[in-house]
């Protein structure tokens, strides 16, 4: 059964009006945050669907049923570097009517307050952690993979900026992208 909820103000708290397929309608008298809150469960870390609301509430954006769904579902997929045609693919299955523009100015909204960042690979835009690291991109197999961090990458990292600094070059996304041919690597 595909359900589809809209969100509706109401005076003392916003109601959550539910449709499923048949077009039956269930209205509940939860508040939008208690309805945000069982969404959000699971996540407790600095990259939590709660967190995340409280940053686009905090820039003034307002929180819609398709926001929340959508930063989650990129939270639960972000380690797999998923691209965004993936990640639309996702949220439709949530949210049928979800357009392909919505999706993006999503992503686009996520990415301005620093929650993912996004790069170009195989062609398509893939979105990632905003935390400094390496990524490998395995241009024969098309899978992207973190490399582990540690002192020797931290260092790469770290020569990095200092590096572009010296140059004038302010760099916002510490993410260096390394295009490799991962199945030789394995055979050799």
């Amino acid at each position: 059964m595909t359900v589809t909820i809209v969100a509706l103000p109401d005076s003392s708290e916003n109601s959550l009006l539910c449709r499923n397929n048949y077009t039956n309608y269930i209205s509940t008298s939860i508040t939008f945050s208690n309805w945000c809150s069982d969404l959000m469960s699971g996540y407790h870390d600095e990259t939590s669907v709660e967190n995340i609301v409280g940053i686009l509430e905090k820039l003034g954006h307002r929180l819609t049923p398709q926001r929340i769904i959508v930063a989650k579902i990129i939270l639960d997929n972000v380690k797999d570097h998923p691209s965004f045609k993936e990640i639309h693919q996702l949220a439709t299955k949530q949210l049928p009517r979800l357009g392909v523009s919505t999706t993006y100015m999503i992503m686009k909204m996520l990415e301005e307050a620093g929650v993912i960042t996004t790069f170009e690979a195989n062609g398509e835009t893939h979105i990632d952690s905003p935390h400094p690291h390496i990524n490998i991109v395995c241009q024969d197999t098309g899978e992207i993979k973190d490399l582990e961090n540690n002192e020797y990458t931290n260092e790469i990292l770290q020569a990095t900026i200092q590096e572009a600094n010296r140059q004038g070059i302010k760099i916002r996304n510490p993410i260096i992208i390394v295009k490799a041919a991962c199945s030789e690597e394995r055979q050799g």
